[in-house]
């Protein structure tokens, strides 16, 4: 306020002023737009980005047809009747982003899961993170594919794609 009050009553004439009050400005609003930004616990990106993003991915492999594709491609099967990377799969989408990381979640905390499906779920909820906002814990899962050496090799070029992003 002191430093707007002085460009004014200069007429906004002196430069180091002005220059002193505009480098105010921006401490500020920076200090005030990170407050905000942590308070948000998500926010739903659009449609259009989320098609931008996946279409950057073509080899994603947990975005193939193929894959998981108990009974999901005319929806006919049951939620019920699918395994838990599937059900992920299917809220995804639905756009039920927070149910998938759920999902994704438990198959990786299952002990019955297999290494190959832990991995996929943790690339899926790695882009469950990114569309909720959640940087760190997407690095985090995308981190740990890359390190595990018994994770299938286009699963593991995903992950370093997805890192670098």
């Amino acid at each position: 306020q002191d430093v707007t009050a002085c460009c004014i009553f200069e007429n906004f004439a002196n430069q180091s002023t002005l220059m002193s009050a505009d480098r105010v400005l921006k401490a500020l609003g920076a200090q005030h737009a990170k407050e905000e930004m942590s308070k948000r616990s998500f926010f739903k990106p659009s449609k259009q980005f989320i098609k931008t993003y996946l279409k950057s991915f073509p080899n994603d492999p947990i975005l193939q047809p193929d894959v998981l594709s108990n009974g999901l491609t005319n929806g006919a099967v049951e939620q019920i009747d699918l395994d838990l990377l599937a059900k992920g799969k299917r809220a995804f989408e639905q756009e039920d982003y927070l149910l998938a990381i759920k999902y994704c979640t438990e198959e990786i905390e299952s002990p019955s899961s297999s290494s190959h499906n832990k991995a996929l779920a943790k690339l899926l909820r790695a882009s469950m993170y990114i569309f909720t906002s959640q940087s760190t814990k997407a690095k985090e899962d995308l981190n740990d594919i890359i390190e595990d050496p018994a994770v299938d090799s286009k699963v593991k070029v995903n992950a370093h794609i997805k890192v670098r992003k």
